[in-house]
């Protein structure tokens, strides 16, 4: 009996351990947002000392990390808030897609803070542009206006996930994507 015990005080500070890890996020359903054409999935990069960074890659592997893991959170109206299913350790705060308008590169998708009051630029809206009984897919829209941007894979950086006009390009490969 004392070691059935001390067997499930470990189990309880191993998933203890692993609770800290995750983001409420990961409660929500999260899930990857890979490219179709590329199989490339959206992914936030952090360091090797485990350490989040705004970049946001389409990494050529999947896996389940939890970096590559994004909740859809509604806000309304058919649009979304897109978490990252990690958090940043030192403040607690989340990390959202978003695209800035006044980066250094402005139509590079990156990760930012979550921020409350919700910006366009951390808006994103899925539109299905699936035939019928296919397997979903998905152009997926920014709220950024006075243009309708769309989310891509770019074709010579191939790392790099950006926006861009979605007429003409939300009718291109590399702006569809699936969620799973």
């Amino acid at each position: 009996m004392h070691r059935m015990s001390r067997v499930l005080a470990v189990v309880v500070l191993i998933l203890a351990g692993s609770l800290t890890t995750a983001s409420p996020a990961l409660a929500a359903g999260a899930q990857h947002i890979q490219n179709v054409p590329t199989g490339a999935c959206v992914d936030q990069h952090f360091n090797a000392a485990g350490a989040a960074t705004i970049t946001v890659y389409a990494w050529s592997s999947c896996h389940n990390e939890g970096n590559q893991n994004w909740a859809w959170e509604g806000v309304g109206n058919g649009w979304y808030r897109v978490v990252n299913n990690r958090w940043d350790p030192a403040t607690g705060l989340r990390w959202c897609l978003s695209a800035p308008e006044g980066a250094a590169d402005p139509n590079r998708v990156y990760a930012e803070y979550c921020r409350a009051d919700l910006p366009a630029k951390q808006k994103w809206k899925p539109l299905v542009v699936t035939p019928p009984g296919a397997a979903q897919r998905i152009v997926i829209e920014n709220a950024r206006r006075p243009d309708v941007l769309c989310m891509g894979q770019h074709a010579i950086e191939t790392t790099k996930v950006y926006v861009a006009p979605c007429v003409p390009h939300g009718n291109t490969a590399r702006f569809r994507w699936t969620r799973w």
